[in-house]
């Protein structure tokens, strides 16, 4: 339960940090009723339709990572739920983490497909522990797998790495599911 407060409270720190889509002017002519589409009927986004923007905090020896993605198509576009990230070093090298799924308590239920309208966001969220090994350089690419072999690349230039806790224990990463911003 601690963990989870803990979690839920660098979230939120972290999250506020996060860009924000601007919202559209309201109309000036009365709005059409069509029918909202069906997640499940809409494309899968494609790394040309995001735009991103990152950031993250060192949270006593932990790593919070925060990635906007923002859809800057003019159509709808879904995402596979929860995230498909990995960590690649500077010299395009896969990182040593174990990577699992956080399990939050949502109501409602975390959707299998979130959908994002044109200039809408959604936020993930990745919590990175004891890394025991030399990062090369000062960056860390999140690549994210979004669909069809197609991946989503985000770029972070990183201060800091986790603190080493235990030599003989993996390096992790929790990932929230996607989230729309606060």
């Amino acid at each position: 339960m601690m963990r989870r407060l803990v979690f839920l409270s660098l979230s939120v720190f972290l999250l506020a940090g996060c860009t924000r889509a601007a919202s559209a002017p309201p109309p000036t002519e009365p709005a059409l009723n069509f029918p909202t589409a069906n997640p499940a009927s809409t494309p899968l986004c494609q790394p040309a339709d995001l735009k991103t923007s990152s950031n993250f905090n060192d949270a006593g020896g932990e790593i919070v990572l925060g990635v906007t993605l923002t859809n800057q198509s003019k159509n709808p576009c879904a995402l596979s739920n929860p995230p498909q990230p990995s960590l690649i070093d500077a010299n395009s090298q896969p990182l040593e983490v174990k990577i699992s799924a956080l399990s939050v308590d949502q109501t409602p239920p975390t959707e299998a497909l979130m959908q994002l309208e044109p200039g809408e966001s959604v936020i993930m969220t990745l919590v990175w522990r004891n890394f025991c090994q030399t990062l090369p350089g000062d960056s860390l690419i999140i690549r994210l797998n979004l669909a069809d072999e197609k991946n989503l690349e985000v770029f972070i230039n990183l201060l800091k790495v986790p603190t080493c806790n235990v030599k003989t224990d993996p390096s992790t990463a929790l990932v929230a599911p996607y989230s729309y911003p606060p």
